[in-house]
């Protein structure tokens, strides 16, 4: 019963977090530390991220759709020409998170336990959110983003492999750097996910395949913890996509700023992380 509860609330905090701008590996991290919790294995790690997939693929099925007909159909017209542009700038803003992953993984595992680290970026990437948005003028739709623009989104969300970064605030920020409106920017930012989501799911696939690791959770924790991830993730895009039509981001850089405060108290002074 304890794990179910246990798969049920990671779950929330993963779709949750995965799609808010607020890291979700500084959440994953504090919650089984602050509860005693065990590592919830591979396994969940790889249930997490195919429903955090599914959720970006069922509220963008239209796009996902649009992009795969202008790539594989016949038909050239201006939306056709529109969705494989934005296919090939998901395309170009992909590669950095490869080449960062194969060249920074290992670092990468090591630093997401450095809870002084995770917490220290959390503020970091706050403030410039709090940068972003004094000084970005957002005048542009996603059919006026370059490919240069792309890549450069898309060396944010490499930097954002380091924990306490959060890949979709790296993300929206540069675009918003790079003129993006706000909801603009948030669509490429979540479409951006979906090969981030796939790569990082293949690379746990193979730990798991190659490690011999047993189960950490029985099968119907698995399944709780993916119903819990998928409803809540959805509901995180649902949510972000109106909220940046109509607010800054500035609430979540406070929100950012007061959680890493909170996580090197804990380090520093509560002895949670020792």
């Amino acid at each position: 019963m304890i794990a179910y509860l246990h798969a049920a609330i990671l779950g929330l905090v993963q779709g949750i977090t995965e799609f808010l701008p607020v890291s979700s590996s500084g959440h994953l991290i504090l919650i089984p530390k602050l509860f005693g919790w065990p590592d919830q294995g591979t396994a969940f790690d790889i249930t997490m991220h195919v429903a955090t997939l599914s959720a970006v693929a069922i509220y963008f099925r239209a796009d996902i759709g649009a992009m795969l007909k202008s790539i594989f159909g016949r038909a050239i017209n201006r939306d056709s020409q529109a969705s494989r542009r934005l296919a090939m700038n998901l395309g170009i803003a992909t590669i950095p998170a490869i080449i960062g992953g194969l060249l920074l993984g290992g670092f990468v595992e090591t630093a997401g336990r450095n809870v002084v680290l995770v917490a220290s970026l959390m503020i970091f990437v706050g403030l410039l959110f709090l940068l972003i948005e004094r000084i970005a003028v957002l005048h542009k739709d996603l059919g006026k983003l370059t490919p240069t623009e792309s890549l450069a989104i898309g060396i944010a969300q490499a930097a954002a492999l380091l924990p306490g970064v959060s890949r979709s605030g790296a993300t929206i920020i540069t675009g918003m750097y790079n003129g993006l409106k706000r909801e603009s920017a948030t669509r490429f930012s979540f479409l951006l996910s979906i090969p981030a989501i796939i790569l990082a799911a293949g690379y746990s696939a193979l730990q798991l395949a190659t490690g011999h690791e047993t189960l950490a959770y029985p099968p119907l924790a698995l399944l709780i913890g993916f119903v819990a991830a998928l409803v809540s993730g959805l509901a995180a895009i649902s949510f972000m996509m109106r909220f940046v039509k109509t607010y800054r981001l500035n609430a979540f850089a406070y929100y950012r700023i007061i959680f890493g405060i909170a996580l090197l108290v804990l380090y520093f002074y509560g002895g949670f992380f020792h």
